[in-house]
């Protein structure tokens, strides 16, 4: 009798996950369409529906961030946001879904948009998001933000060499040769065999004609790793020696 009863209790739970699977693939297949013709407020829907039924997962979050955004609803998204998180939601899952469906709508900078009004909203997720703009602004090649966003970040952490290099970055690109030469320095300090640091002192030394300077960090960045480049720019150098 408890077997039987076990079995029935087995199938029953087995036929509700069914039939909970079934129901969130047939919203999703209706949220695809009404993405692709546009239909934001029904495809915000779909995503709500989605959502009640399997919300431990990324993907309806995202889309219905995007959905929501593209009505124009600026408190939506955020909850949508809080109640992934309540959820243990990956913050990485959400933000990359977002990401991924405001460029595919053709609204690159809702991804931006989006991360700074999440984290004005949310302190306790700041310095995450931070992160996420900092990445986001160095991949546009957005020297001040880039310059801002990892002068904040080393706050928290002074010694992060990967703050550090984007820094540097963002001074080359802002035209700050001087502070990103200072920033490299820096990172010798901390880690002499950093290459990145290594070969861009090496390549501003060689530019401004401080060919000794130039040598030796070739050379050291060569110790780290040879390249036919390192290599033929460490013979030219040691031949006008």
């Amino acid at each position: 009798m408890h077997r039987l009863l076990l079995i029935v209790i087995i199938f029953l739970a087995c036929a509700s996950g069914a039939a909970a699977q079934s129901k969130y693939d047939n919203a999703k297949v209706k949220a695809d369409r009404f993405f692709q013709y546009k239909e934001w407020g029904s495809a915000a829907a779909m995503c709500n529906l989605m959502i009640s039924e399997r919300p431990e997962l990324a993907e309806p979050y995202g889309r219905g961030i995007v959905a929501y955004e593209m009505l124009g609803d600026s408190v939506r998204p955020m909850e949508l946001l809080e109640k992934a998180m309540r959820y243990g939601v990956p913050l990485d899952s959400v933000l990359t879904d977002v990401q991924r469906q405001s460029y595919a709508v053709g609204r690159g900078m809702m991804y931006e948009r989006f991360m700074l009004q999440a984290a004005r909203e949310n302190k306790w997720m700041e310095r995450p998001l931070d992160a996420y703009l900092l990445r986001y602004y160095a991949s546009r090649r957005n020297g001040p933000q880039m310059v801002a966003y990892a002068q904040k970040m080393l706050k928290g952490a002074p010694r992060n060499i990967g703050f550090m290099l984007t820094l540097a970055d963002g001074y080359m690109l802002t035209g700050q040769t001087a502070a990103a030469c200072d920033c490299w320095r820096r990172i010798l300090d901390i880690d002499p065999r950093c290459f990145d640091a290594l070969l861009c002192l090496a390549n501003i030394a060689d530019l401004e004609g401080r060919r000794r300077q130039a040598l030796e960090y070739f050379r050291r960045a060569d110790e780290v790793k040879s390249t036919p480049y390192i290599s033929s720019k460490i013979k030219a150098l040691a031949s006008d020696d």
